[in-house]
């Protein structure tokens, strides 16, 4: 039982690691956080335009609401979400037409992929 349990998690990894695109970026200074490039999945998105439609819901509260009640900044929550929207997107469109949009996704993790806070 062991070994398979350990067969499938190696398995695992050896998949989410195989479909990496773009070569691993540090933090570039600003404080922000980068996206690893595994997170942005189908299901992440769908989470982010269920969050994207709340935050909007909101946007009559004041700006320090969403300091204390996120711990950032409604613009900044906001664009958190955008950004795991617009990667899956770029991620899919990288995967079924990497001679084309490969390096537009590329481009993207290297200055876009990071979470605002």
């Amino acid at each position: 039982m062991k070994y398979f349990i350990f067969l499938i998690l190696l398995l695992m990894y050896g998949h989410s690691h195989s479909l990496s695109l773009c070569a691993q970026r540090g933090e570039n200074g600003d404080g922000n956080w980068p996206i690893e490039e595994a997170r942005f999945t189908k299901e992440r998105a769908h989470l982010a335009a269920e969050s994207l439609a709340k935050l909007m819901n909101e946007s009559e509260n004041k700006d320090d609401y969403f300091a204390q009640t996120y711990g950032i900044t409604w613009l900044n929550a906001v664009e958190n979400e955008r950004t795991m929207i617009k990667g899956f997107v770029l991620k899919k469109m990288a995967l079924e037409y990497p001679e084309y949009r490969k390096k537009e996704f590329c481009d993207f993790m290297a200055k876009e992929a990071e979470f605002q806070h």
